[in-house]
């Protein structure tokens, strides 16, 4: 029922060229209706020992941003930081107001608790919380060791444009600044879901696990061209696989598209 209702509330917002709300509340309904991966009271994703495994190093100087995932991330990357000797005050915890608030009404006792735990070791300052529409519209001051965001990147309706070449332009420029001020040494972790083929942004229904309701993301060219531009001309060197399917790693993911995991290291 939820995913039949969201659709011609997306497509009015689209329709009125308001594709930045169209974002904020696709992300709030894939939290609320607990798309795999953005339920408010699932486990850790992988992603977060990938990241921050004694496999890699991190940089004494720099901050750790956190992006979008709170109550299901932000405890395991305090506890493994912890483990690490890391100082959690380098750690910035980015999201728009509204997902955390939709975050916070599914929370569960259990998950509450262990964020309870991981909040009390920060402080407020450390929350980045802001009035916006997505997490590409959140910047942090001062240098970055680890930019941590899977996820967060491939459906970004301020950036898609009415072009793939435009929209390769606005996602390259959006990364030349966003990691401007990554120290070297320091690290992005942000996986790139992306379909084969471009397409002008607009509401579609899949059916690959079950039947869900979404905005259409970037293209294979828009992810690759990302990738080149970070590895060719910002000088950092890959670490992760080139390319994965999602699926291969979980099976109970809502899409089966190839992804870049985009985990690459400043030179």
């Amino acid at each position: 029922m939820h995913q039949k209702t969201i659709k011609p509330i997306l497509e009015t917002l689209l329709e009125e060229g308001r594709k930045e709300e169209a974002g904020l509340v696709f992300n709030i309904h894939r939290t609320l209706t607990q798309f795999q991966g953005y339920g408010a009271n699932e486990k850790a994703s992988s992603d977060v020992e990938s990241c921050f495994s004694e496999d890699f190093e991190i940089p004494e100087q720099g901050l750790i941003v956190v992006d979008f995932f709170v109550t299901r991330n932000l405890p395991a990357i305090v506890k493994v930081c912890e483990r690490r000797g890391m100082d959690l005050g380098r750690i910035r915890v980015c999201v728009p107001k509204a997902i955390l608030a939709a975050q916070l009404m599914q929370i569960s006792e259990e998950k509450g608790a262990e964020l309870i735990v991981a909040c009390s070791k920060l402080r407020e300052d450390q929350f980045v919380v802001e009035d916006v529409n997505h997490n590409a519209d959140i910047s942090v001051e001062n240098n970055v060791a680890i930019w941590f965001s899977p996820r967060t990147m491939p459906i970004t309706p301020r950036l898609h444009a009415g072009t793939e070449s435009a929209t390769i332009d606005n996602y390259c420029g959006w990364f030349r600044a966003k990691v401007a001020n990554v120290v070297s040494g320091g690290r992005l972790y942000a996986n790139l879901a992306y379909s084969e083929k471009w397409q002008s942004l607009g509401v579609e229904v899949t059916g690959e696990r079950r039947s869900l309701t979404k905005l259409l993301g970037m293209s294979r060219s828009v992810a690759d061209q990302i990738a080149k531009l970070l590895v060719s001309e910002l000088n950092f060197r890959q670490l992760g696989k080139e390319e994965f399917a999602p699926a291969d790693v979980d099976p109970k993911i809502d899409h089966d598209k190839l992804a870049k995991e985009l985990h690459v290291v400043r030179k």
